[in-house]
């Protein structure tokens, strides 16, 4: 009898022991889950915003309400965004006023690639060449000079500035070509001299005028002197 009593005890303690002990488990389980959907939730947050800002949206954000270290790194990232978003907008508002300048350039702009290939010009260099679309194009294609040619192989060579004259379609151009070491491109700019040159002629040309209607009275004046010098002497013997 005794012996019932105390296996009946033991069981009972036993049963008791398990149950407490799945009852502390489930507890566990329970406060893992919570735990872990404490910290999953906001990193799928900030993984959703990083993607998002990956993607282009740079107005993406997380704001989460805890105040513990994950919350130090939402803010962060919200900051690192803003900061992104403020240095994207001033290299966009810089690279509008770049293009602005280039475009509204009355010189043609040219910029050559290691390979000779055009990765930049404005339409007065369309204008200059008479043609539209050149960007990608091998600048041979495009310019089809030899002195312009042989300035940029000597740019690429000697890897300084040069400048010389050239004619391109009837109209003179100074043509302006410089290496930059950084992208390793050429960079040309066409101005356009003809106007200048076409005013140089006419100066030659109207001095080259002046000096003969100069010279044909002068001539007249010299024989009409001679004559007179001959019909002095004539007299000067009639007297005698």
């Amino acid at each position: 009898m005794k012996n019932e009593n105390i296996e009946h005890r033991v069981r009972s303690f036993q049963s008791r022991i398990s149950i407490a002990a799945c009852v502390f488990i489930g507890i566990l389980i329970g406060g893992a889950f919570f735990f872990f959907r404490r910290i999953m939730d906001p990193i799928r947050q900030l993984k959703s915003a990083a993607d998002r800002i990956a993607k282009g949206d740079l107005g993406a954000r997380v704001f989460l309400k805890n105040g513990d270290e994950i919350k130090a790194l939402a803010d962060s990232f919200n900051y690192m965004s803003d900061e992104i978003n403020r240095h994207i907008a001033g290299l966009t508002k810089q690279g509008e006023e770049l293009r602005s300048i280039i475009s509204s350039m009355q010189s043609g702009l040219l910029v050559l690639d290691r390979n000779g290939k055009i990765v930049l010009c404005n339409e007065s260099m369309e204008k200059t060449v008479q043609a539209s679309d050149i960007t990608g194009q091998f600048y041979w294609a495009v310019i089809k000079d030899t002195a312009v040619f042989e300035l940029i192989q000597r740019i690429q060579i000697t890897k300084t500035s040069e400048s010389t004259e050239v004619n391109l379609y009837g109209r003179a151009y100074q043509c302006n070509a410089a290496y930059v070491m950084k992208n390793n491109e050429i960079i040309i700019v066409f101005h356009d001299i003809t106007g200048i040159r076409n005013l140089g002629k006419m100066k030659r040309d109207f001095v080259s005028n002046v000096s003969h209607e100069l010279r044909t009275p002068l001539t007249a004046i010299k024989g009409r002197a001679e004559t007179l010098k001959g019909v002095k002497g004539i007299i000067s013997i009639t007297c005698r």
